[in-house]
């Protein structure tokens, strides 16, 4: 798995850079973002299958995303591969902690 992982990551990262170009190209720009936005969805699936508590914690983009959503999303996923966060031992602890540091502001007790 961590080696099908890897390879979903180098294709996170193709699409952050594509989706990018998109945000400045003049041509092509919409065909560019429907691609990308159909890859995103491809990996999101796959990592569906892989993880079983991926949904949890991720959702999908929009079909009508923007270019530069895209490229956030596909960084923000990409990283959270690469950290290990897919483990969900490691995501529960760390979402623990997040939760505990922000309590105080959202009253949690």
């Amino acid at each position: 798995m961590e080696e099908e992982v890897r390879k979903l990551v180098r294709v996170l990262r193709e699409v952050a850079t594509d989706a990018g170009y998109a945000i400045v190209a003049e041509e092509g720009a919409d065909d560019i973002v429907k691609h990308c936005c159909e890859r995103y969805a491809r990996i999101y699936d796959r990592l569906s299958e892989l993880i079983p508590a991926f949904k949890r914690y991720v959702e999908p983009l929009p079909a009508d995303a923007s270019a530069a959503s895209i490229r956030i999303a596909a960084r923000d996923l990409a990283y959270y591969l690469l950290r290990g966060q897919h483990e969900p031992r490691i995501y529960e602890q760390s979402m623990e902690s997040v939760i505990a540091s922000i309590a105080h502001f959202l009253d949690l007790k």
